[in-house]
Protein backbone atom coordinates (compact mmCIF):
# COMPACT_ATOMS: atom_id res chain seq x y z
CA UNK A 1 0.00 0.00 0.00
CA UNK A 2 2.81 2.05 0.90
CA UNK A 3 4.74 1.72 -2.55
CA UNK A 4 1.33 2.58 -4.35
CA UNK A 5 0.80 5.73 -2.17
CA UNK A 6 4.33 6.68 -3.45
CA UNK A 7 3.28 6.33 -7.17
CA UNK A 8 0.61 7.80 -6.34
CA UNK A 9 2.20 11.57 -4.82
CA UNK A 10 4.86 10.66 -7.24
CA UNK A 11 2.24 10.96 -10.44
CA UNK A 12 0.29 13.91 -8.76
CA UNK A 13 3.59 15.88 -8.44
CA UNK A 14 4.17 14.99 -11.87
CA UNK A 15 0.78 16.96 -12.81
CA UNK A 16 1.14 19.96 -10.48
CA UNK A 17 4.46 20.74 -12.18
CA UNK A 18 3.37 20.56 -16.09
CA UNK A 19 -0.14 21.88 -15.37
CA UNK A 20 0.34 24.35 -12.57
CA UNK A 21 1.39 27.89 -14.11
CA UNK A 22 1.98 30.14 -10.82
CA UNK A 23 4.54 28.77 -7.60
CA UNK A 24 1.14 29.40 -5.05
CA UNK A 25 -0.98 26.89 -7.14
CA UNK A 26 2.38 24.19 -7.11
CA UNK A 27 2.75 25.10 -3.20
CA UNK A 28 -1.12 25.02 -2.43
CA UNK A 29 -1.71 21.60 -4.55
CA UNK A 30 1.72 19.94 -3.23
CA UNK A 31 -0.19 20.85 0.10
CA UNK A 32 -3.55 19.39 -0.04
CA UNK A 33 -1.81 16.31 -1.86
CA UNK A 34 0.59 16.27 1.34
CA UNK A 35 -2.64 16.33 3.43
CA UNK A 36 -4.86 13.78 1.97
CA UNK A 37 -1.98 11.32 2.49
CA UNK A 38 -0.97 12.27 6.37
CA UNK A 39 -3.22 9.68 7.92
CA UNK A 40 -5.11 12.67 9.43
CA UNK A 41 -8.39 11.25 7.85
CA UNK A 42 -8.61 8.55 9.85
CA UNK A 43 -6.98 9.08 13.05
CA UNK A 44 -8.56 12.72 14.09
CA UNK A 45 -11.03 14.09 11.18
CA UNK A 46 -13.05 10.73 10.63
CA UNK A 47 -13.89 10.26 14.20
CA UNK A 48 -14.52 14.10 14.50
CA UNK A 49 -17.00 13.98 11.87
CA UNK A 50 -18.70 10.79 12.69
CA UNK A 51 -19.17 12.51 16.36
CA UNK A 52 -20.34 15.69 15.29
CA UNK A 53 -22.22 13.98 13.25
CA UNK A 54 -24.30 12.12 15.57
CA UNK A 55 -24.39 14.52 18.16
CA UNK A 56 -25.88 17.67 16.32
CA UNK A 57 -26.97 16.73 12.59
CA UNK A 58 -28.50 13.46 13.66
CA UNK A 59 -31.43 14.70 10.97
CA UNK A 60 -29.37 13.89 8.69
CA UNK A 61 -29.11 10.03 9.30
CA UNK A 62 -32.29 8.93 7.38
CA UNK A 63 -30.70 5.49 6.84
CA UNK A 64 -27.50 3.58 7.19
CA UNK A 65 -26.40 4.07 3.84
CA UNK A 66 -27.11 8.17 4.75
CA UNK A 67 -23.84 7.81 7.28
CA UNK A 68 -21.87 5.79 4.78
CA UNK A 69 -22.94 8.28 1.77
CA UNK A 70 -22.06 11.33 3.85
CA UNK A 71 -18.83 9.92 4.92
CA UNK A 72 -17.71 9.11 1.69
CA UNK A 73 -18.89 13.04 0.89
CA UNK A 74 -16.90 14.33 3.68
CA UNK A 75 -13.59 12.48 2.69
CA UNK A 76 -13.98 13.99 -1.11
CA UNK A 77 -14.43 17.41 0.58
CA UNK A 78 -11.11 16.64 2.57
CA UNK A 79 -9.19 15.67 -0.07
CA UNK A 80 -10.11 17.99 -2.98
CA UNK A 81 -10.32 20.91 -0.74
CA UNK A 82 -9.00 20.54 2.50
CA UNK A 83 -12.14 20.41 4.34
CA UNK A 84 -12.27 19.54 7.96
CA UNK A 85 -15.63 17.63 10.14
CA UNK A 86 -16.29 21.90 11.39
CA UNK A 87 -15.76 23.15 7.62
CA UNK A 88 -18.29 20.47 6.24
CA UNK A 89 -20.95 20.88 8.46
CA UNK A 90 -20.17 25.16 9.27
CA UNK A 91 -20.53 25.91 5.20
CA UNK A 92 -23.29 23.09 4.89
CA UNK A 93 -21.17 20.95 2.23
CA UNK A 94 -23.84 18.18 2.40
CA UNK A 95 -26.44 20.64 0.73
CA UNK A 96 -23.90 22.61 -1.51
CA UNK A 97 -22.44 22.07 -5.55
CA UNK A 98 -19.36 21.68 -5.57
CA UNK A 99 -19.30 24.58 -7.45
CA UNK A 100 -20.75 26.12 -4.34
CA UNK A 101 -18.24 24.64 -2.18
CA UNK A 102 -15.59 25.71 -3.85
CA UNK A 103 -15.80 29.18 -3.37
CA UNK A 104 -15.33 28.33 1.09
CA UNK A 105 -11.76 28.80 2.69
CA UNK A 106 -11.61 25.60 4.08
CA UNK A 107 -8.72 25.08 7.12
CA UNK A 108 -6.16 23.82 4.99
CA UNK A 109 -7.12 27.06 2.33
CA UNK A 110 -6.70 29.32 5.55
CA UNK A 111 -3.23 27.48 6.90
CA UNK A 112 -2.00 27.88 3.31
CA UNK A 113 -2.76 31.25 3.17
CA UNK A 114 -1.17 32.30 6.30
CA UNK A 115 2.23 30.35 5.66
CA UNK A 116 2.19 31.75 1.78
CA UNK A 117 1.67 35.36 2.83
CA UNK A 118 2.96 35.91 6.30
CA UNK A 119 7.07 35.62 6.37
CA UNK A 120 7.69 32.73 8.81
CA UNK A 121 8.61 34.71 12.08
CA UNK A 122 5.28 36.32 12.02
CA UNK A 123 3.44 33.10 11.54
CA UNK A 124 5.49 31.29 14.51
CA UNK A 125 4.11 33.92 16.39
CA UNK A 126 0.40 34.48 15.35
CA UNK A 127 0.15 30.42 16.09
CA UNK A 128 1.96 30.72 19.58
CA UNK A 129 -0.14 32.15 22.09
CA UNK A 130 2.65 32.39 24.69
CA UNK A 131 4.99 34.29 21.70
CA UNK A 132 2.42 36.58 21.11
CA UNK A 133 1.85 37.15 24.94
CA UNK A 134 5.60 37.99 24.91
CA UNK A 135 5.91 40.66 22.18
CA UNK A 136 2.06 41.95 22.54
CA UNK A 137 1.69 41.77 26.59
CA UNK A 138 2.22 44.99 27.40
CA UNK A 139 -1.58 45.67 25.46
CA UNK A 140 -3.78 43.30 27.22
CA UNK A 141 -4.26 45.03 30.23
CA UNK A 142 -4.25 42.05 32.09
CA UNK A 143 -1.53 39.36 34.26
CA UNK A 144 -0.83 36.65 32.17
CA UNK A 145 2.24 33.30 32.62
CA UNK A 146 3.65 31.03 30.58
CA UNK A 147 2.86 27.95 33.17
CA UNK A 148 6.08 26.59 31.73
CA UNK A 149 8.02 29.29 32.96
CA UNK A 150 6.65 30.44 36.06
CA UNK A 151 7.59 29.22 39.76
CA UNK A 152 4.58 28.53 42.29
CA UNK A 153 6.29 31.18 44.35
CA UNK A 154 6.23 33.53 40.90
CA UNK A 155 2.64 32.28 39.75
CA UNK A 156 0.91 33.24 43.87
CA UNK A 157 2.77 36.16 43.66
CA UNK A 158 0.96 37.60 40.20
CA UNK A 159 -2.24 36.36 40.68
CA UNK A 160 -2.92 36.91 44.21
CA UNK A 161 -4.89 40.27 43.68
CA UNK A 162 -7.02 38.76 41.29
CA UNK A 163 -10.49 36.75 41.79
CA UNK A 164 -10.37 34.86 39.04
CA UNK A 165 -8.17 33.49 36.34
CA UNK A 166 -8.52 31.22 32.82
CA UNK A 167 -6.04 28.49 31.80
CA UNK A 168 -5.32 27.99 28.37
CA UNK A 169 -4.04 24.68 27.06
CA UNK A 170 -1.43 25.77 24.43
CA UNK A 171 -3.00 23.29 21.73
CA UNK A 172 -6.55 24.05 22.30
CA UNK A 173 -8.71 26.07 20.22
CA UNK A 174 -12.07 27.32 19.50
CA UNK A 175 -13.05 27.71 22.98
CA UNK A 176 -11.52 24.19 23.83
CA UNK A 177 -8.73 23.18 26.19
CA UNK A 178 -10.31 26.16 28.83
CA UNK A 179 -10.59 26.31 32.39
CA UNK A 180 -11.66 28.85 34.97
CA UNK A 181 -10.49 28.72 38.38
CA UNK A 182 -12.16 30.94 41.28
CA UNK A 183 -8.89 32.15 43.41
CA UNK A 184 -10.09 31.56 47.67
CA UNK A 185 -6.65 31.91 48.75
CA UNK A 186 -5.79 28.66 46.90
CA UNK A 187 -3.25 29.77 44.51
CA UNK A 188 -0.45 26.64 45.79
CA UNK A 189 -3.19 24.12 45.26
CA UNK A 190 -4.37 25.31 41.97
CA UNK A 191 -0.74 26.03 40.75
CA UNK A 192 -0.37 22.34 41.47
CA UNK A 193 -3.21 20.81 39.68
CA UNK A 194 -2.71 22.57 36.53
CA UNK A 195 0.39 21.42 36.54
CA UNK A 196 -0.09 17.65 36.76
CA UNK A 197 -1.15 16.59 33.93
CA UNK A 198 2.68 18.25 32.07
CA UNK A 199 0.57 19.84 29.09
CA UNK A 200 1.61 23.75 28.02
CA UNK A 201 -0.83 26.45 29.20
CA UNK A 202 -0.91 29.95 28.84
CA UNK A 203 -2.74 31.45 32.77
CA UNK A 204 -4.33 34.81 32.22
CA UNK A 205 -6.15 36.90 34.99
CA UNK A 206 -10.09 36.41 33.56
CA UNK A 207 -11.49 39.42 31.79
CA UNK A 208 -15.43 40.42 32.47
CA UNK A 209 -16.31 42.50 30.17
CA UNK A 210 -19.04 44.86 29.99
CA UNK A 211 -21.50 46.80 27.79
CA UNK A 212 -23.49 45.85 24.66
CA UNK A 213 -20.99 42.76 23.89
CA UNK A 214 -20.96 41.45 27.31
CA UNK A 215 -24.96 41.55 26.55
CA UNK A 216 -25.07 39.42 23.56
CA UNK A 217 -23.40 36.22 25.41
CA UNK A 218 -22.68 36.71 29.07
CA UNK A 219 -21.11 33.11 29.65
CA UNK A 220 -18.26 34.22 26.92
CA UNK A 221 -15.50 37.49 26.50
CA UNK A 222 -17.16 38.29 22.82
CA UNK A 223 -14.66 40.14 20.71
CA UNK A 224 -14.45 41.68 17.48
CA UNK A 225 -11.50 40.60 15.03
CA UNK A 226 -10.17 42.61 12.31
CA UNK A 227 -8.16 40.84 9.51
CA UNK A 228 -5.73 42.56 7.76
CA UNK A 229 -3.31 42.78 5.30
CA UNK A 230 0.06 44.84 4.50
CA UNK A 231 1.50 45.40 1.01
CA UNK A 232 5.10 47.13 1.69
CA UNK A 233 4.22 50.45 3.81
CA UNK A 234 0.54 49.93 3.15
CA UNK A 235 -2.47 48.48 5.92
CA UNK A 236 -5.53 47.40 4.03
CA UNK A 237 -8.48 46.03 6.26
CA UNK A 238 -9.60 42.74 4.62
CA UNK A 239 -12.71 42.26 6.43
CA UNK A 240 -14.07 42.28 10.35
CA UNK A 241 -15.96 40.12 12.05
CA UNK A 242 -17.97 39.52 15.80
CA UNK A 243 -16.74 36.52 17.84
CA UNK A 244 -19.40 35.86 20.20
CA UNK A 245 -19.32 32.08 22.37
CA UNK A 246 -22.36 30.43 23.74
CA UNK A 247 -22.72 28.97 27.06
CA UNK A 248 -21.65 25.14 26.88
Amino acid sequence: MNIINKIIKKIFSRLISIFCKYKWEKMYYTELIRSAYSGNYKKIFKPAFNKTLLQERSDLLKSRLSKYLLNIDFRLTNIFLGAEPEDYFFYEFYKKTWKERNLSVTRLRLNFLKQYINEKASRKELDDKVLFAKKWGKYFNRKWCDLQECSMEEFCKLFRSCNRIIVKDLEGSSGRGITVYEINNNLEQIYKEIKKDGTKKIVEEYFCQKGILHEFNTSSLNTIRVSTIRTENEVTILFAFLRIGRKG
